[in-house]
């Protein structure tokens, strides 16, 4: 049946089959178009049903990554021809690259083409928006805002139009989810770059010679690409053209982008510098190329065409470099494997998982939402931390681990969201922990991992239970969908309705996190089945760069704990120091007088106070006087005065009595 004759796929089925899948990792609502503002304002929920307005998903995750290059096409200003043919051209080029299409139109005459990148791979906004400049250069019709917008966003097929109607997916609905879910050549986006000749900057450090060393074999003329990281794919044919005939296509801009294009894609397939120069001679395979050096440089030709090797071959290193890396973390497993789950003796592990069935069956109790999520993994990380540094008293885990070190397990949970679950759940009644001793210093809060169940609450299953710390994936991919996913990949559970009982979730917030898992590519649904699918939780990892994520995390910790001991380590010193200041004496004896007392009165009386009265100069006399018994006759009498009023009837050299 040709594509005309095909029966297009309704929208409803489009929008459902497509939504989730085209939504970046984390993202589950969709931009719905608002016809008072006319622009994408309101956000909604993505579910099964087809949106009445115009609908549009994000381009790009809260931490700035996209999966696919998206490439708009408005027929506005140069009209439909045109863009049927900006869009054949950019197809053909993603096509020979290894790209996967997906692809749309309007009722208008505008064109979306999507393509998916790689599995594990994806792009910065920064690297997107080089390349929608580089694209919009070479295609008239192409919109790059989309692309070049942390906000940006794409209609999705089957969603309506501005002009009526709904946006219409090109080839069957099956080839356009198994497009997205199969995704494209994992070289993809080199491959473009080699093609249009303008090789972006490099993102990371430049390695060391002797780093390089490991993927450049040969020197000078020899010099080239270490045979495991060669390409077989064919070079493209415009490439081929330019360097055999001189015919520049639509894929460059100049002469200049051209010949790189040629000299990158030679050095990425192998070729050494020598075969490069030999076959761009006049009786070589690639004259065109030769003379196109000639023309534009004279006798600096060579020279150019060295320099044009040395960025082809810096290039070739950077992409071998990011293959050896991934490599090797798929040998090794070394980034995530602090996120497998842990291997005891059967008696240990039995005590552990005991505890953590309970702690996540009263979590179940108590708490709804998100925080519900949350504190469940609080629970596993506290359990894998128990395992790893605490130890058994009496058969009950003990364990003191700072607030940040728990959060590193917890799914990149932030040490304060890990402490304020702490805090609140330890003094709820029948709570998982025991606060046995506050922090002091640099000792943390030492907690015992109890199971009392005063409300007789049933403990879940010892075989959905798993001590292994939560993967930092579920901070992409949403919290609440661990539970579901784990019930299939790891109790092989098959069955929805099954799955939703087990994970204690209705129905209807099931199927949500199913669609969400499928779309993710880490189950395969089927009518009434699900089953693991090809993605696992380590190539979302790598595909949202979480490793350099929970790299930069621990780094500021330790930075954190760093100042923090330095803190402790000066109060300590301070305390600790001898009080060498000479004490003054002078406070312990009231009578002394300073030299200079006379004066500094002299200086505050200047402005008397009013004189005395008789009986005060009495008093005063009284208080003066060297004796000692005159001095307690004085006070007695000073207090008769006062008390009670008493005035002195004496002379001036023995009081004899007072009178009331």
């Amino acid at each position: 049946m040709t594509p005309a004759a095909r029966p297009a796929d309704s929208p409803t089925a489009v929008w459902k089959a497509l939504a989730r899948r085209l939504s970046p990792t984390g993202k589950d609502r969709y931009k719905a178009f608002d016809p008072e503002t006319r622009e994408y304002k309101r956000r909604q929920k993505i579910t099964d049903t087809l949106p009445k307005t115009m609908a549009a998903v994000d381009i790009y995750s809260a931490a700035g990554f996209t999966t696919q290059l998206v490439l708009d096409f408005d027929a506005k200003e140069h009209g439909r021809a045109q863009v049927d043919a900006d869009f054949a051209r950019a197809a053909r080029w993603v096509r020979d690259c290894g790209g996967r299409v997906v692809s749309d139109r309007s009722t208008s005459g505008g064109r979306h083409l999507i393509v998916p990148l790689a599995i594990g791979t994806s792009a910065t906004l920064a690297e997107m928006r080089q390349l929608a400049d580089q694209l919009k250069a070479r295609l008239r019709t192409l919109d790059p805002k989309p692309t070049k917008s942390a906000a940006g966003c794409i209609s999705v097929p089957g969603t309506r139009c501005s002009g009526g109607g709904h946006r219409l997916l090109d080839g069957p609905l099956n080839e356009a989810v198994a497009a997205l879910t199969e995704r494209s050549d994992s070289r993809f986006l080199p491959a473009l770059y080699a093609l249009l000749g303008t090789l972006p900057a490099p993102t990371t450090p430049q390695p060391s010679d002797l780093e390089a060393a490991q993927y450049v074999h040969g020197q000078d003329e020899d010099q080239r690409i270490v045979q495991a990281y060669w390409w077989n794919r064919p070079i493209p044919n415009d490439v081929l053209d330019f360097a055999t005939h001189g015919w520049m296509t639509g894929a460059w801009n100049t002469p200049s982008e051209a010949r790189q294009a040629v000299v990158t894609n030679a050095v990425l397939r192998g070729y050494t510098r020598g075969r490069i120069r030999a076959d761009m001679q006049l009786d070589g395979p690639w004259p065109a190329l030769g003379e196109a050096y000639r023309q534009k440089h004279g006798i600096r030709a060579d020279t150019q065409f060295d320099r044009d090797f040395q960025t082809a071959i810096t290039f070739a290193v950077g992409r071998a470099r990011a293959i050896g890396k991934k490599t090797k973390r798929e040998t090794h497993r070394d980034n995530y494997t602090h996120f497998s789950e842990l291997s005891l003796r059967r008696d240990l592990e039995e005590s552990y998982k005991t505890w953590l069935a309970y702690a996540l069956a009263w979590t179940d109790h108590h708490f709804k939402g998100t925080e519900r999520w949350s504190t469940r993994d609080v629970w596993q990380s506290l359990a894998v931390k128990a395992v790893v540094a605490g130890e058994l008293r009496e058969g009950v885990p003990v364990v003191g681990v700072g607030g940040r070190s728990i959060s590193l397990s917890t799914g990149l949970l932030s040490h304060k969201a890990t402490a304020r679950v702490l805090r609140k759940t330890r003094d709820m009644v029948g709570a998982p922990i025991l606060l046995n001793r506050r922090s002091v210093g640099r000792d943390p809060d030492v907690y015992a991992l109890v199971a009392v169940n005063p409300d007789g609450i049933q403990p879940i299953p010892l075989d959905r239970v798993h001590l292994a710390a939560v993967h930092p994936a579920w901070s992409k991919l949403g919290r609440h969908h661990r539970t579901v996913y784990e019930l299939i990949v790891h109790n092989n559970m098959t069955t929805p309705s099954e799955i939703f009982a087990a994970a204690k979730v209705n129905e209807r917030s099931g199927h949500y996190s199913l669609s969400a898992l499928a779309g993710e590519g880490l189950i395969t649904r089927r009518r009434g089945h699900v089953s693991p699918g090809p993605v696992t939780l380590d190539d979302i990892a790598d595909e949202q760069h979480l490793d350099e994520v929970f790299a930069a995390r621990q780094a500021r910790y330790k930075r954190e704990r760093a100042a923090w001991h330095t803190w402790l380590a000066l109060r300590d010193e301070a305390l600790r120091a001898p009080d060498t200041d000479r004490s003054d004496w002078r406070s312990k004896h009231l009578d002394y007088v300073p030299p200079d007392h006379a004066e500094f009165l002299a200086s505050v009386m200047a402005d008397l106070p009013p004189p005395d009265d008789q009986a005060q100069r009495k008093l005063a006399h009284l208080e003066q006087a060297d004796s000692v018994t005159l001095a307690l006759h004085a006070d007695a009498i000073a207090l008769l005065s006062r008390v009670l009023g008493a005035s002195v009837v004496a002379n001036n050299s023995e009081p004899v009595c007072t009178h009331l």
